[in-house]
């Protein structure tokens, strides 16, 4: 799995790519919730590999996936 995240430069502010685009096509994200990378790849931006889960379930997924 690849963990770092790119970066956009919008109006000269930083910003995490996959987080930009999921607001691009959904809004504001919800305070408590996370966006998580469907297939694992943090560089597939695309917006069909984005979804949004609450921050329990975004860490329980992980944990679960470095367990085994």
């Amino acid at each position: 799995m690849i963990s770092r995240y790119e970066e956009v430069r919008v109006n000269g502010e930083r910003h995490l790519k996959h987080r930009y685009i999921w607001e691009l096509h959904n809004g504001k994200i919800p305070k408590g919730y996370e966006v998580h990378h469907i297939d694992g790849n943090t560089h597939n931006n695309d917006i069909s590999n984005l979804t949004l889960l609450s921050i329990k379930e975004h860490r329980s997924l992980h944990a679960k996936r470095q367990t085994g």
